[in-house]
């Protein structure tokens, strides 16, 4: 599978805390079937992707700590078309994000 990699906002968000969202916009989801996050530091928990800002959860990502920089994937279930993505972090501990990507 080809994976799209975005990172519009260079070199990361840095430190993002229980119930903190990052949006990002538009794009053309025609064959996604899944979205996967890059990330380090101390959370565990899962970044909730939503559909708009107060849209449907289209994935729901589980993370885990890590010093290094790892990918976590999970199914996307969104329409097709042009859409937004937020993603919320939820759980303890705190995320540096560096991208994301669909496969």
């Amino acid at each position: 599978m080809k994976r799209q990699v975005f990172n519009p906002y260079l070199p990361s968000y840095e430190y993002i805390p229980d119930g903190a969202t990052a949006g990002c916009r538009w794009f053309d989801f025609r064959t996604a079937k899944e979205i996967s996050v890059e990330t380090r530091g101390t959370a565990e928990g899962e970044f909730v992707v939503r559909d708009g800002r107060d849209g449907p959860v289209a994935a729901r990502i589980p993370v885990t700590p890590s010093e290094d920089w790892q990918f976590h994937t999970a199914p996307l279930e969104i329409e097709k078309g042009k859409r937004a993505l937020y993603f919320t972090y939820e759980g303890t501990g705190a995320a540096d994000f560096r991208s994301f990507s669909f496969a």
